[in-house]
């Protein structure tokens, strides 16, 4: 919303006078902007309105250039955000409110540059996240909160990008995910809970991709899956289970595509599905089976399609 005042500003310029005040006005005759020119820049005061002749923005022009307090608004009249100019540039605290008039956030800057600690708030008042910036980049330690109040999340920035040790939580407070981030990439082990505590599964990572084995468990703590990943790709035989433990599916993977001979499974144990894929489409022989044993379906594929 900010960025499209600015732009609306700059382009109402080009056929005001050089010199003395101006005033231009909505389609419904209502005052849509006055201020001030001098030598064709904008000077002085200035002030801007929504058709409803609520205010919309408001501050003070130096040679063409923001100076001061700006302040913006909803159409509501409520306050959308405060901040300070030094030579057309935010200078000191920016605060943006939402429209309930809580902080929505606060910002620091130094001669345009974001600077200093960050905050961003829910609508209810309490804290989403804080952090650092220097030159204009997140630095440092992070936090993120629930509305509740409770920590979701922390971890560390470093050029922007987060790196180095990482951990959120549910909203009861139990762990959900510890892991590793090097220059803004997944990296090592990283172990995700559900949030009963009970371990849903843990993988490694090497350039923000999952490599190696993977177990996966269901929320009961019985295993929910089986399989290794390459490259981010699922590689090799993949087995999926019920929550019971009984064995669902069994399938092969080709650097992400299911390649080979497959198998699903009732919940009984019977089988239900048997066939084969090449390279992500059905391949060759097929029967399907009821949760007694006995066949329903039997056919052949080819590329993909039911010969």
């Amino acid at each position: 919303m900010l960025h499209k005042l600015q732009t609306w500003i700059k382009s109402t310029l080009k056929n005001r006078p050089s010199n003395g005040p101006f005033e231009e006005y909505h389609k419904n005759k209502q005052t849509k902007c006055r201020g001030n020119h001098r030598d064709g820049q904008l000077h002085g005061n200035f002030e801007s309105y929504f058709p409803n002749s609520q205010p919309e923005s408001r501050g003070h022009y130096e040679a063409g250039c923001k100076l001061g307090v700006w302040e913006h608004f909803y159409e509501s009249g409520s306050l959308l955000c405060r901040e300070c100019y030094e030579g057309g540039q935010p200078h000191g605290e920016q605060t943006v409110y939402h429209g309930n008039g809580q902080i929505s956030k606060q910002l620091t800057f130094s001669h345009g540059v974001k600077t200093g600690t960050w905050c961003l708030f829910h609508l209810n008042g309490q804290l989403r996240s804080r952090g650092s910036y220097r030159d204009d980049q997140r630095t440092g330690p992070f936090e993120v909160f629930f509305p509740s109040g409770q920590r979701r999340s922390r971890g560390t920035h470093e050029l922007g990008q987060r790196h180095g040790g990482y951990e959120s939580y549910h909203a009861n407070g139990r762990v959900e995910t510890v892991g590793t981030f090097g220059r803004g990439r997944k990296e090592g082990a990283w172990t995700v809970y559900y949030d009963n505590g009970q371990l849903a599964y843990q993988i490694d990572y090497r350039d923000d991709a999952m490599t190696g084995r993977l177990e996966q468990f269901h929320e009961n703590g019985q295993r929910k899956s089986i399989g290794s990943f390459t490259d981010g790709h699922k590689h090799g035989q993949f087995k999926e289970y019920f929550d019971s433990g009984q064995l669902l599916a069994s399938k092969n993977y080709k650097h992400g595509l299911e390649d080979g001979s497959y198998q699903t499974y009732y919940p009984n144990g019977q089988l239900k599905t048997d066939g084969n894929f090449k390279l992500g489409e059905l391949e060759g022989p097929f029967e399907m089976y009821d949760e007694n044993g006995d066949l329903e379906e039997k056919g052949r594929y080819k590329n993909g399609y039911l010969q």
